[in-house]
C-alpha cells in the first residue's frame, strides 16, 4: 500500500525523497506526498507499444550535497520486469537504468542543488520509426526541392532526434537531422545536387529513417529504430529527353504536363520532323500537327535525320487522368515512369475488369518502331503513345504512380490465343519503315460467342500507314 511521507522536522538538517500528488482530491490521510507509491499492477508484456507508466520523483535537503546516490525498488509493480526499460527523465533527458537481475535500480542525482523533480518512466522495450511516405512505386518532381516525408512513430516522446538517408544503387547518402515530426520537409534537389546526381530520371531511389532515442542509443542496438522504404520509387526533373535516333514512324507523347495543356512543338526538337500527325476524334482521321502538341495526346512522327528532343513541363506526380469519348481516341502515358496497363483505372475499374464490363476494348494498341508494327501491349514504356477505343463520352482513364517491375500474376484462362503478324516481305533496313505492319489475334475460349463481344473482341485501328 502507499505510505505517506514524514514532514521533516523544523531546525535540523534532513534530505527527504518523496512522490508528489498534488492533483489528488479529497485525501483521507491529509497528506499529498508519498515514499511508497503503489500503482495498478499491469503486465507490460500485454501492454500497448507506446505504452508508459511514469512516478514524479523529488528530492529536496538543506544539506549542501553534489552527488545524490537514489535507490528505488520496483518490485511487484510491473510483470513480466525483464521485458520493460526503466529510464530516469530529468528535463527531458532520458537515462536508462539497468539492474543485475534484481528489482533494485541506482542512479546518481549529480550537480544537486537542493531541489530537484524527474520521473521514473517505465516502458515497453523500444521505440520504433515506420516510413509512410514515399514507400516505393511514388514520383518525386525534384524540380520542386522539397520533398514532405511522411512517418510514424511508436515512442514518440523518448526519440531525440531523426535521421534521414537516401540510398541509390546500395549507397548511402545523409539529408540531414530533424526533429520526429510526422512530416518532414526535405530539400531533396539541393541534397541531389550536392552529392553529383545530374540524372534526369533516378528510378531506384529508396528512404531511410533512424531515429536516436534520448538516451542517445541508435539502430546499432534497436532494429525498430531504422526502417527503409519498402520498394524503391521515382525522382524526377521537370526536362526530359525523349526521343533517340532511331530511323523510322515513332508513336510518342509527352511524359510532362503543362499549365497551358499544350507543348509548343518548335521548343521539342533541336530539328523539327517533316511529320508531325495527330489523331482528330470527330473527324476520325490523322492530320498533320502545326505548332501545338496536347500534353496527353498521342502523336505520330517520322525520323529520317538524327534529332533529340525534350520535353519541359509539369511532373504528374500523383494519379493523372485523361478523358476520351466513343471511338477511338490516340492518348499516351503521362508518366515518368513504365506503367503497366492491369493498373490503370477506367471509371475507377481496373483496366481488365472495365474491359469486361464493355466500358473499353480490352487491348492498347502501341507502335513498335523497331519491327513498324501495330501491336497490342500490357506495359507501356515511359513517353509511348497509344490506342483505346471507348464505348462511351467521357469515360475517365486514371494513370496512377506504381512500383515497377511486378511480375504477372500468372493466371491462366480456359482457352487459347494465336498472335498473327502481317507486312511486306523482303525490305531492306533502309526503308521497312515505309510500310506499316499489324497484328491479328484468334482464339477459342469455353464461354466465348461466335458475335463481337463488346470488352472481349476488338476492331482495328481506324487506319492503315500513317
Amino acid at each position: 500500500k502507499d505510505v505517506i511521507n514524514p514532514i521533516p522536522q523544523p531546525g535540523g538538517q534532513y534530505i527527504d525523497v518523496y512522490f508528489p500528488h498534488h492533483d489528488w482530491e479529497d485525501i483521507p490521510f491529509g497528506s499529498a506526498d508519498l515514499t511508497q507509491d503503489i500503482h495498478k499492477f499491469f503486465n507490460i508484456d500485454e501492454a500497448d507499444a507506446d505504452y508508459e507508466k511514469k512516478w514524479k520523483v523529488v528530492v529536496e535537503s538543506n544539506v549542501s550535497f553534489s552527488n545524490v546516490e537514489l535507490s528505488f525498488d520496483l518490485s511487484n509493480q510491473l510483470s513480466p520486469l525483464e521485458f520493460a526499460r526503466v529510464f530516469i527523465d530529468r528535463n527531458g533527458v532520458y537515462t536508462e537504468l539497468f539492474t543485475n537481475g534484481s528489482n533494485e535500480f541506482i542512479f546518481i542525482l549529480d550537480n544537486f542543488t537542493g531541489y530537484e523533480e524527474f520521473n521514473i518512466v517505465v516502458s515497453k522495450p523500444e521505440a520504433a520509426v515506420r516510413i509512410i511516405y514515399p514507400n516505393g512505386g511514388d514520383i518525386i518532381d525534384r524540380s520542386a526541392n522539397s520533398l514532405i516525408v511522411e512517418l510514424k512513430y511508436v515512442m514518440v516522446d523518448f526519440i531525440q532526434r531523426l535521421q534521414l538517408y537516401y540510398e541509390i544503387e546500395g549507397n548511402s547518402y545523409f539529408l540531414g537531422d530533424y526533429s520526429p515530426e510526422n512530416e518532414v520537409v526535405v530539400s531533396i534537389a539541393d541534397s541531389l545536387d550536392s552529392d553529383g546526381f545530374i540524372e534526369e530520371i533516378m528510378d531506384d531511389v529508396v528512404l531511410v529513417a533512424r531515429i536516436i532515442d534520448k538516451n542517445g542509443e541508435n539502430d546499432a542496438l534497436h532494429h525498430t529504430y531504422k526502417d527503409v522504404s519498402d520498394n524503391p520509387f521515382i525522382i524526377a526533373k521537370n526536362q526530359i529527353q525523349l526521343f533517340d535516333d532511331q530511323f523510322g514512324w515513332h508513336l510518342a507523347t509527352p511524359p510532362l504536363g503543362s499549365e497551358s495543356g499544350n507543348h509548343s512543338i518548335s521548343s521539342i526538337f533541336n530539328t523539327v520532323p517533316e511529320n508531325i500527325l495527330s489523331y482528330d476524334t470527330g473527324a476520325g482521321n490523322l492530320s498533320y500537327a502545326s505548332s501545338q502538341i496536347a500534353a496527353d495526346e498521342g502523336f505520330y512522327l517520322f525520323n529520317d535525320v538524327p534529332m533529340t528532343g525534350f520535353f519541359s513541363g509539369i511532373v504528374n506526380t500523383g494519379p493523372h487522368t485523361i478523358t476520351v469519348n466513343t471511338g477511338w481516341n490516340l492518348i499516351g502515358n503521362p508518366l515518368v515512369s513504365e506503367v503497366t496497363i492491369d493498373s490503370v483505372l477506367v471509371n475507377g475499374e481496373y483496366w481488365y475488369d472495365a474491359a469486361a464490363n464493355g466500358s473499353i476494348a480490352p487491348t492498347p494498341i502501341i507502335f513498335d518502331n523497331a519491327t513498324a508494327t501495330h501491336k497490342g501491349t500490357d506495359y507501356l514504356e515511359m513517353g509511348t503513345g497509344f490506342w483505346i477505343y471507348a464505348y462511351s463520352d467521357g469515360t475517365e482513364i486514371s494513370f496512377p504512380p506504381h512500383l515497377q517491375n511486378i511480375e504477372d500474376s500468372g493466371e491462366h484462362s480456359d482457352g487459347w490465343l494465336i498472335t498473327l503478324n502481317a507486312r511486306e516481305a523482303n525490305l531492306s533496313p533502309d526503308n521497312f519503315a515505309y510500310s506499316i505492319g499489324s497484328e491479328v489475334k484468334i482464339g477459342v475460349h469455353e464461354s466465348a460467342w461466335d458475335i463481337f463481344e463488346e470488352g472481349e473482341d476488338q476492331e482495328s485501328i481506324p487506319f492503315g500507314n500513317p
